[in-house]
């Protein structure tokens, strides 16, 4: 769920190019802004009109081959994303961008830190941040004041103006843009100034690129554009949920909140971002038995809905014999108390110790079948990462943006032309320090909550690379049948493509063929869809009968030590649906060219994968 223009820190980035916008994308990120760098204009507008972000930073004059800039030319309205333009060096771009309907200008060059200043939020205590007005039109005030902002006007030929400054400290400094050209680099010099500058442009006023020192130049008609932008700044030091906000609704006896505070708790908290704060990451609520059973229905009823429109929040898991449920996503955390913090680390695999007293309050064999709550101890842990934190970092490392742009020519036909196709190979989890047990995902937890989840920190990771490249159309991503029988999978992959600004067929999950059992299941997976491990021709056409197959990749168990077809009748029976149905195999790099050969003269369209 993305409350876009909820979140102060939403970020839609367009430059001329496309590394630029990566840079500045990872720059705002690592400060705890939501950005996210598109290759293209056109990319860019379609995520802009299926969910407007909070704030475009895009570049006035549009990339090669494509028309306007990367922003709507007309206002919806009650529109409220903040359009600000990247002009070039020139005058005349700077007033193109107002012309075109940005709100602002941010002057070149495009740094981390002078965009910072202007996005970062207000307001750290919780009180609305202090704007000084230096030289505005009398409109400003009047129009600050009216949406709460603490405002303050300085006379600009006060002699004392700059040590008046300091000893005010303000949040945010605009100054008429007549008078940047001295102001403004004199604010820049005193080190205790450190609020952003805006500059204030006028109808009527000769075109001019704002000077050195100046974060953000707004256009005719800023006096309705400052009041969202300070608020919305303030704001994002309001939006966050923390674990003293979740006790102070608790019950007293056992530190856990009760149902009706914890659903008013996330029903805030997912109003206003799209994913309950890491500080709040495990909410416990106990039904016990003073709790009556039209209550406790009625709990899990908002939960399960809950999940469903807010994907992000996991899966509900209900554990043990007392009615104790929770809802459980992301680094392990305990938010409500003892309990809660054991039962959340132990859904996270991070190696907790599961007392007596959580036994005796019915973590039984029975109640927990995929045995994350078992007394005997935690899941084996390769490679000694206890965090899954630690091994999302790890994860996203492996599938970063240039990674997954090399393996994009790694997918390779052999007439020469690139299918633009990346496929995430299963060694992708070693490469990482993957906590599961050895094996596909690991028998010990095929299909559980744990596997789940960690199917969607790959794909989560993956969407990350995808957003950010402009030469991937499509990922093939390994994943566990337990995510793929999932009915809640669908709409959340659905959510995180929207949210991420990436085509819903750009994911295509690849699963064993033996995984594949049920209709229910293949009506689960979205088309297209590659199989690997088709190991006979029953068991490939009871396949193609039930799923509209994209891709079948030769698995490595079809193939002998040397490359050679182990199966000719699995062979054949892949060749030929694949020429009936124009479905392309992609053959792994083990496979020997005499085999390749052959199947390129049977006429299918083959994809050579490489080891890259």
């Amino acid at each position: 769920m993305d409350q876009g223009t909820d979140r102060p820190d939403t970020i839609y980035i367009c430059l001329s190019q496309l590394t630029d916008s990566q840079h500045l994308a990872a720059a705002l990120r690592a400060h705890g802004h939501h950005a996210r760098a598109f290759a293209s204009a056109a990319v860019l507008r379609t995520a802009v009109a299926h969910r407007p972000p909070a704030v475009i930073v895009a570049a006035v004059d549009p990339p090669a081959g494509e028309d306007g800039p990367p922003w709507r030319t007309t206002r919806d309205p009650g529109a409220t994303t903040l359009i600000l333009a990247v002009p070039d060096a020139g005058v005349g771009s700077y007033r193109r961008a107002l012309d075109a309907g940005a709100d602002a200008v941010v002057p070149q060059p495009v740094a981390p830190g002078p965009l910072r200043r202007v996005l970062a939020g207000l307001g750290d205590t919780g009180e609305p941040g202090r704007t000084a007005l230096i030289g505005t039109a009398a409109s400003i005030p009047d129009a600050l004041a009216t949406d709460g902002l603490a405002v303050t006007t300085f006379e600009p030929d006060d002699d004392a103006l700059l040590l008046r400054l300091e000893r005010w400290r303000p949040d945010a400094v605009i100054v008429d843009a007549e008078l940047t050209t001295t102001l403004v680099p004199a604010i820049r010099q005193r080190p205790s100034l450190t609020a952003p500058v805006l500059a204030t442009l006028h109808a009527g006023d000769p075109p001019r690129c704002p000077p050195p020192g100046v974060d953000l130049a707004l256009g005719p008609g800023h006096e309705a554009v400052l009041a969202p932008l300070l608020r919305r700044r303030i704001q994002a030091n309001r939006r966050r949920i923390t674990n003293a906000c979740m006790l102070e609704h608790s019950d007293p006896a056992t530190g856990l909140m009760r149902g009706d505070a914890l659903l008013a708790e996330v029903a805030t908290a997912t109003a206003t971002a799209d994913r309950v704060p890491s500080t709040v990451l495990h909410i416990a609520l106990t039904t016990d038995g003073d709790t009556p059973a039209e209550e406790e229905a009625a709990i899990i009823t908002a939960a399960d809905a809950m999940n469903t429109a807010v994907p992000p929040l996991g899966p509900l898991a209900r554990l043990g014999h007392d009615r104790f449920a929770f809802l459980a996503r992301g680094v392990p955390a305990g938010a409500c108390g003892d309990l809660a913090a054991r039962l959340a680390d132990a859904a996270e695999g991070a190696a907790p110790t599961v007392s007596a007293q959580v036994d005796a309050r019915g973590v039984t064999p029975a109640s927990d079948p995929e045995g994350l709550l078992s007394a005997s101890g935690p899941l084996p842990q390769p490679g000694g990462h206890r965090s899954s934190g630690e091994w999302r970092r790890r994860i996203e490392s492996a599938l970063n943006a240039e990674r997954l742009a090399t393996r994009s020519a790694a997918l390779t036909r052999l007439d020469g032309g690139t299918s633009h196709l990346a496929r995430v190979h299963p060694r992708i989890l070693d490469e990482a320090g993957s906590p599961l047990p050895p094996g596909d995902y690991g028998p010990a937890i095929a299909g559980s909550r744990l596997a789940m989840r960690l199917d969607r920190e790959v794909l989560e990771c993956v969407l990350d690379g995808l957003a950010a490249s402009a030469d991937i159309a499509a990922v093939i991503v390994p994943l566990g049948v337990g995510t793929l029988a999932d009915p809640a999978y669908p709409g959340w992959l659905r959510g995180r493509c929207d949210h991420h600004g990436v085509a819903q067929g750009a994911v295509i999950p690849e699963v064993a063929a033996a995984e594949i059992a049920t209709p229910a299941l293949a009506a689960n997976i979205p088309d297209p869809l590659a199989v690997s491990g088709v190991a006979d021709a029953a068991r490939l056409a009871e396949i193609a009968a039930a799923l509209p197959l994209a891709f079948i990749r030769l698995h490595e168990a079809l193939l002998a030590s040397d490359g050679s077809v182990l199966d000719d009748t699995a062979l054949r029976a892949i060749t030929g649906h694949a020429r009936a149905h124009d479905v392309a195999v992609i053959a792994p790099p083990v496979a020997r060219a005499g085999t390749l050969a052959s199947l390129w003269a049977a006429g299918v369209n083959l994809v050579e994968e490489d080891t890259h």
